[in-house]
This record gives structure tokens, C-alpha cells and sequence, in this order.
């Protein structure tokens, strides 16, 4: 049995900037950030922060691009993805991403009472 799924909460690095595929298809790549707190034995306090990259589609990315912005709070369920590419010296590089299947909004206020209600998307 396969699965790959990743659940993961944290805040938008920056403003999202969609684009769209020659097709017309919109696709939205960004990064979440998280932070990990947590005692060494030592009982020292230590915090960690991760960056993951992820990409959303069609209505789940026009929602993100419409309704967040840097530092926002987002919650995503996905699958890891490894992409491979080639830089600008023509060397062979991957890095591992998160393709988002689904997405919530999570504790964002609004910042103008006539702001519209965003939208679930999956």
C-alpha cells in the first residue's frame, strides 16, 4: 500500500502572485512557513522555522491569491511532490514540494467589515 498526504498549518511568506498555464489553467505557487517550539534536555527554550513550498491550482489558487496575503494563516492537506529541473549552469536539481488537494482558511481577521466571506475550496 502507497499514501502521501501531508497536513500542514503556518503562515504565507509572501503575497501570493498567481499565474496562468498557456492553456488557461491558474496556478499559484507559494511557501508556508512553520514554526516548531520545543525543551532540549538542558531545558533550554528553542524555536525552529521550516519554509515549504507549495503549489495550488485552479480554484483553490485564485481563492489564496483573492483572500490571503504575507503572514496570513493557511491550513493545507496535500501530497509531496519531487520536481526536477535544471539551473542555470545546466546541473540536474530537485527539490521537494507540497501539491495542495485542499485548503481552509484559519484565524484571519478582517480588516474591512464589507470584506465578502471567502469561499471553501478543494
Amino acid at each position: 500500500m502507497n499514501f502521501n498526504m501531508v497536513l500542514l498549518a503556518g503562515n504565507l511568506t509572501k503575497d501570493p502572485e498567481i499565474r496562468y498555464t498557456p492553456g488557461g489553467d491558474p496556478v499559484l505557487n507559494f511557501v508556508v512557513g512553520t514554526n516548531r517550539r520545543y525543551t532540549t534536555k538542558a531545558g533550554e527554550q528553542k524555536e525552529e522555522a521550516s519554509f515549504v513550498g507549495c503549489t495550488a491550482w485552479g480554484k483553490t489558487a485564485e481563492n489564496i491569491a483573492t483572500y490571503l496575503k504575507k503572514g496570513d494563516p493557511i491550513w493545507i492537506q496535500g501530497r509531496i511532490k519531487a520536481e526536477e529541473y535544471e539551473d542555470k549552469d545546466g546541473k540536474k536539481q530537485s527539490k521537494t514540494k507540497v501539491t495542495v488537494d485542499f485548503m481552509q482558511f484559519i484565524g484571519r481577521k478582517k480588516e474591512d467589515p464589507n470584506e465578502p466571506e471567502p469561499k471553501e475550496a478543494e
